[in-house]
């Protein structure tokens, strides 16, 4: 079977049920779908590449953006042009753009892709002239922006595609130890990867899954949930929404 729809609510990282991407290369790259159909159209899903595995030059029809989980992910426009992409970087490939992958990592890579579209992957010629990932940031030099200008030591946000006031949009979010929001709806739905941190989240307070990095969740739109950086480190988790950012708080009976 071809990777499923991603299914609503959290999955932490060891109950990810990797699926090959093609089912006669088991060996070969795996995908868990985080929301939507891979197969039918816009989808989220954590992608892993095996150690060492080296994938030929190729396009996709729809463009997507990305961001590195793990160590050793290597993309380039060309095959003799593959550079690593450090660990929490984000990128964004163009539709129709060529280029090469790898895993250079002694353990298996491992980033998560937006595509907006159904997923293919069309081989091509390694002489063909590529296109290399844009809007490229470092994991090391992120450029944060603080959410809230009345709490400059909250939440921080790197919007990478799209325009979070505007429609659809992917963004990595910072969280500082220990911040916890109030129980919350978003009209658009989402799709998230803890990148770093203890993660909790849930319906509310007193009903949390604690999350940790390489876990994931598929929130539902208008569906009532808080978030919670439990552990002593920030908190780094990326996200891909369906719409624009609003944010509605809930009023709890207890209240």
């Amino acid at each position: 079977p071809t990777p499923a729809p991603g299914p609503v609510g959290n999955t932490a990282a060891a109950d990810v049920r990797w699926m090959p991407f093609n089912p006669k290369k088991p060996e070969g790259i795996h995908v868990y779908a985080i929301k939507g159909d891979p197969n039918k159209g816009a989808f989220s899903a954590l992608v892993k590449l095996p150690a060492g595995l080296k994938i030929p030059m190729h396009t996709h029809d729809n463009t997507y953006s990305g961001v590195a989980l793990t160590e050793g992910f290597a993309s380039g426009p060309t095959a003799a042009d593959v550079k690593v992409i450090p660990k929490f970087s984000t990128w964004v490939q163009p539709a129709g753009g060529s280029h090469a992958n790898e895993c250079r990592s002694e353990s298996p890579c491992i980033f998560m892709v937006n595509f907006k579209g159904a997923v293919n992957m069309t081989p091509v010629e390694e002489t063909a002239a590529g296109e290399a990932p844009k809007t490229m940031h470092s994991g090391e030099a992120i450029p944060w922006m603080v959410v809230r200008e009345d709490k400059p030591n909250g939440p921080k946000m790197h919007a990478f595609y799209g325009n979070p006031k505007e429609g659809a949009f992917d963004a990595l979010i910072w969280f500082p130890p220990g911040m916890s929001t109030n129980v919350h709806t978003h009209s658009a739905s989402f799709a998230a990867a803890v990148l770093q941190g203890e993660h909790h989240r849930g319906e509310s307070a007193a009903a949390v899954t604690a999350l940790g990095p390489g876990s994931v969740w598929h929130e539902a739109s208008n569906a009532p949930h808080m978030e919670k950086c439990a552990g002593p480190e920030a908190c780094v988790f990326a996200i891909s929404f369906d719409g624009a950012l609003d944010t509605s708080q809930v009023k709890l009976e207890t209240e």
